[in-house]
């Protein structure tokens, strides 16, 4: 009868605890470190459910929750308390309970506070628009994203336990599977707060889709699992219910958790039984504190006791020193970039800096909240890429091959501090490859795919290198790209429209195509694709839409208008031209033409009248329909003009496209003749008969002079 007495007393310090007036009503706003009425007990496996009940109720509890995990029994009960002085009392009776019942309780906790680790009071909200905006995602560029394989398996699902996730985003509309919201208690995870939003996209926004930003694993979908209210806080349990769901769900290798808050024995046995029972690898984010003390920074620092498995991610800047804000130490597993970070964003709930709702979809922001998913993308398309590896291996992959040697991280004292610390920054090519650069057996083929008609970036077509029956590597048409050495991630060069497909294997020639639904189809044959992991050039390739007769565009790699300016025409058989008419002199005008009437062809702009970096060095000319004689097709050296030697230094070529089988067809592609003189005639066009010329000369076609 001993431990009836136990159970008596304990009784009755719960009910007079209830009747100190407690209301029993949830907190509002930030409740402080921990739920003030709630406690977490941890029961043993192998007790039943209506047993636990019974106990709970003896001691004046309330079940309010209930996580079932192989080493514990998790109940989230409800507890009569208003002082802190209550709350340990609380505690304190249900530990001489668990001393009366053998076992059967194995810990009390208080259910903590978890915060999304998002830095305050950096926001820059930016408006949403049609323009892209990949070119502002520096981290993407600094991970190495740009320079690796387009995936082409299905990557796994990356669960974002967080604020939920705006899945009508446009950014992310078809990516985001629903999950369970355990703050609403309801299966609709819309996100009310942003931060959830903003990690998703880092991960997996749509890419190539014309707008917007890419994520950095481009075959992933995103589980949205909401465990953090509108006002950026949540319990612990709750989280322990969303780490548990999402190593539930089918299809979920990586779980990305922005968030943390103090050890807790039943995050521990959450976070253990996601990566040892259930094989998930934990990406986490070290915390904002700007400390190396790991007080406020779990589950990250389960780092410590389940490496490879979970990952402790701090923050870099842009020149890869520590975020000011950014926990360090030892415990750290990786670096990636987490400042002024460029993501997806719900439009009309965020506010700005007055206070009033914008409309924008996508804000830059800065934490290890931002840098978590990086890795946590990088981890999936790792994972794409070796299906069969475990998470250790995903983990230990990143970890080991991050970048160290080529640019480790600048322990000074000031950029990252001098102690002791061996971790690196996410170089996700590195982790990819990780071989050595002399056998790697691939190469890069860079070039800009353009719009010839308009002279914009072909953004979204899919550009992939093949060699005979193979395809050797794939990569879709950016707005804005970059060219980094494979080898040590160093900005090469960049602009509009520039691909870069890692075609593996190298070192031979091979085909280049390049298709877009709307658009001719062009190979470019015999790229020399390299297989020492450097990279080749193939320039400015310009694709038309795919109407009209002919159409013809000339590109050209010399920057400078005063050293080398041309104008592209068309002499028609009624004496009538088709472009600029530079040797007019003051009376020069255009004549743009017409494509739904008489003449039937069209010149679309002048490279020396524009600011757009890829219509300032080439011109194209429509021909919809042939008169009847010949039209000669040529170019105006009219910066140089009479006996102009530039030709052959200034990287100028032909594109000739005409109709056939259905579709304009890539028919000629060449660059000027040796010689000299101002105008390079480059072909004639009768009806179906296309006769190349290709010679150098100072007679206008047309003038008889």
């Amino acid at each position: 009868m001993k431990h009836v007495v136990r159970i008596a007393s304990m009784v009755l310090v719960l009910f007079m605890l209830a009747a100190t007036g407690w209301s029993g009503q949830a907190a509002t706003g930030d409740p402080g470190n921990f739920m003030p009425n709630q406690l977490i007990i941890g029961f043993r496996p192998g007790l039943s459910n209506a047993r636990i009940k019974r106990i709970v109720t003896r001691m004046g509890g309330r079940i309010l929750g209930r996580v079932n995990m192989p080493r514990v029994k998790a109940r989230l009960v409800r507890m009569p308390a208003s002082t802190q002085e209550e709350i340990d009392a609380n505690i304190a009776a249900v530990k001489k309970t668990a001393a009366a019942y053998k076992g059967k309780i194995l810990y009390v906790e208080k259910n903590g506070i978890e915060r999304a680790f998002r830095s305050i009071g950096d926001s820059n909200i930016l408006s949403q628009s049609a323009d892209p905006q990949l070119a502002d995602q520096w981290g993407y560029y600094d991970t190495g994203a740009n320079t690796i394989p387009l995936p082409s398996r299905r990557a796994p699902t990356v669960a974002v336990v967080d604020t939920g996730v705006d899945y009508n985003h446009p950014d992310l509309r078809g990516r985001v599977i629903k999950g369970r919201d355990f703050v609403n208690g309801d299966r609709d995870p819309m996100d009310d707060n942003g931060h959830g939003t903003h990690c998703a996209g880092i991960i997996a926004a749509n890419p190539a889709n014309g707008f917007g930003i890419s994520g950095i694993s481009w075959k992933s979908k995103i589980l949205a699992v909401k465990v953090i209210g509108s006002d950026g806080w949540g319990t612990t349990f709750d989280v322990v219910q969303g780490i548990i769901y999402a190593a539930r769900k089918a299809g979920v290798k990586v779980i990305s958790l922005s968030l943390g808050g103090e050890d807790s024995p039943t995050k521990k046995a959450a976070v253990q039984y996601a990566v040892v029972t259930r094989k998930r690898l934990i990406v986490a984010a070290a915390g904002n504190s700007d400390t190396n003390s790991t007080t406020s920074s779990y589950p990250a620092a389960y780092a410590i006791d389940f490496p490879g498995q979970v990952l402790a991610v701090a923050a870099h800047g842009k020149d890869h020193c520590r975020a000011s804000f950014s926990n360090y130490g030892n415990w750290i597993s990786i670096s990636a970039p987490g400042v002024d970070i460029l993501s997806t964003v719900p439009p009309n709930q965020i506010r700005n800096l007055a206070g009033t709702p914008s409309n924008s979809g996508y804000g830059e922001w800065s934490g290890t909240s931002m840098a978590t998913p990086f890795v946590a993308g990088a981890a999936a398309v790792l994972w794409a890429e070796h299906p069969r590896w475990t998470n250790t291996m995903i983990g230990d992959q990143l970890i080991d091959h991050s970048t160290k040697s080529f640019d480790p991280l600048n322990r000074d004292g000031t950029c990252w501090p001098a102690d002791g610390s061996t971790f690196g920054r996410l170089n996700l090519p590195a982790a990819m490859e990780a071989g050595d650069p002399a056998t790697c057996g691939f190469g890069v083929v860079a070039g800009t795919a353009m719009d010839a008609e308009s002279g914009e970036p072909l953004a979204g077509a899919t550009v992939y290198t093949k060699s005979g029956r193979r395809i050797t590597g794939r990569d879709v048409v950016p707005w804005w790209g970059q060219l980094t050495d494979p080898d040590n991630q160093s900005l090469l060069t960049e602009g509009p429209g520039l691909f870069t497909i890692t075609a593996s294997p190298g070192g031979s020639d091979q085909d280049l195509h390049v298709v877009k639904k709307g658009y001719a189809r062009p190979v470019f044959h015999d790229i020399p694709v390299p297989a020492d992991c450097t990279s080749v050039n193939v320039g400015v390739l310009p694709v038309p839409p795919n109407r009209g007769r002919y159409f013809v565009t000339i590109t050209w790699t010399e920057p400078n208008p005063t050293v080398a300016a041309y104008d592209l025409l068309a002499y028609l058989p009624d004496s009538q031209y088709i472009g600029w008419l530079d040797w007019l002199g003051a009376n020069a005008y255009y004549n743009l033409g017409e494509t739904t009437a008489y003449p039937w062809a069209r010149y679309f702009w002048d490279s020396y009248s524009t600011t757009s970096i890829l219509r300032s060095q080439a011109e194209s000319i429509r021909l919809v329909k042939t008169l009847p004689g010949q039209t000669a097709i040529f170019v105006n050296d009219w910066q140089n003009k009479a006996g102009s030697t530039l030709w052959s230094t200034s990287g100028i070529q032909v594109f000739i496209y005409k109709w056939s089988g259905g579709g304009l067809k890539l028919v000629q592609q060449f660059s000027p003749a040796p010689g000299s003189g101002e105008f390079w005639y480059i072909a004639d066009i009768s009806g179906n008969k296309l006769t190349i010329r290709d010679f150098l000369t100072d007679t206008r076609p047309g003038s008889g002079s």
